[in-house]
């Protein structure tokens, strides 16, 4: 995008987000939300951490474009919680649940040293936020079910009768370090499974154990593990699960696409970039 997009006559508009989420809206709308996005109207994102939010966004609505959230860390979901650069709280998937409203999976992030994206920044637990369908009003943030640091939500896939989350642990500033020694390849690079009844995120989820669903989330075995980092996103199209990987994130050269059956697996690659 050219910078400034969603500007209005008082408010700077997108400059530069990273790892966008675009969520379906009723209506034909879309939320595009983004973690540590920059607001500018230039090329320059000077006096970045004034102009920066944590999380934030646009609504899309045809060609034109909507801010959500703002500069000087008016976070859109979870502000009040967070201390910038110290706690905040960054955007996984989402979509609308059974109440006809939107969820979304936010991770929680701590980093001890007060110093935002950067070591040792990690997350440590899944929060789930619901938005008015209409508004988009905050109407509900809590942790999930889900205790774990595994980030259940980072990919969700519905069917019919169930909705599937699929986790990525996302340490990528585990350790210290300029290379892709920082990512914690002990969690990174498998991804593991859960589900709950369509569109009831809140629900306690059940998990897969490598031969069928349980609900001890200590038995959940990875679905798939790929190198160091394998964040999968994940798509069910009616007869088939698509997933798409940026193999090992920004340390990586390689976007993987695999297909499934059933959301477990067994994954075969059909194409590599």
């Amino acid at each position: 995008a050219e910078p400034g997009v969603g500007r209005t006559a008082t408010a700077r508009g997108f400059g530069g987000g990273d790892y966008q989420r675009t969520y379906a809206l009723p209506g034909g709308r879309y939320l595009w939300l983004f973690q540590d996005m920059f607001f500018s109207n230039d090329d320059d994102l000077r006096n970045s951490l004034e102009e920066a939010a944590h999380n934030a966004g646009l609504v899309q609505t045809g060609n034109c474009w909507t801010l959500v959230g703002g500069p000087r860390m008016h976070n859109f979901i979870g502000s009040s919680l967070t201390t910038p650069l110290r706690r905040w709280f960054w955007p996984m998937d989402g979509e609308i649940g059974a109440d006809g409203n939107l969820w979304i999976f936010m991770a929680e992030m701590h980093n001890p040293n007060g110093t935002g994206a950067t070591y040792p920044a990690v997350p440590v637990r899944t929060w789930i936020a619901v938005l008015d369908r209409s508004t988009l009003q905050q109407l509900y943030f809590a942790p999930t079910p889900d205790t774990s640091n595994r980030l259940y939500g980072w990919s969700v896939a519905s069917t019919e009768r169930w909705s599937y989350l699929y986790s990525h642990c996302y340490r990528q500033f585990a350790n210290p370090g300029n290379s892709i020694s920082q990512f914690d390849g002990g969690c990174m690079s498998s991804t593991h499974l859960a589900r709950v009844p369509r569109g009831n995120f809140a629900s306690p989820p059940e998990y897969w154990n490598g031969t069928g669903w349980t609900s001890d989330a200590n038995a959940a075995v990875s679905i798939l593990t790929r190198n160091v980092a394998n964040p999968m996103s994940v798509q069910w199209f009616g007869d088939v699960f698509v997933n798409v990987t940026k193999e090992n994130e920004w340390w990586g050269t390689r976007l993987i696409v695999d297909r499934a059956p059933a959301p477990q697996g067994p994954w075969t690659t059909v194409a590599t970039r």
